[in-house]
């Protein structure tokens, strides 16, 4: 089941970044979760990055500063929220 919850997590950031590369007109490329943040393949800059992280806030209620340690990959920010789902379920 946890597989499943992340898979949906990761579908759901997905489509927020891809909707910020549609917006930028960049090639919508598939969201790895090994991906580092900034990964060129993605085309997103410091200020897209922030979007996405405001939009996880308002979407899970986790702030970026929640985590322990900065993200570095896609993989931990969906960590991150699973965690903080499965600690306030």
């Amino acid at each position: 089941m946890k597989r499943t919850v992340e898979e949906r997590i990761r579908r759901q950031i997905e489509s927020c970044v891809r909707e910020i590369q549609r917006r930028n007109g960049n090639s919508r490329v598939r969201l790895r979760p090994a991906m580092r943040l900034q990964d060129p393949q993605l085309g997103l800059d410091s200020l897209d990055i922030a979007e996405v992280f405001v939009w996880i806030e308002k979407t899970y209620g986790v702030a970026s500063g929640d985590a322990k340690g900065f993200p570095h990959t896609w993989r931990d920010v969906i960590s991150a929220i699973t965690m903080h789902q499965q600690e306030y379920a």
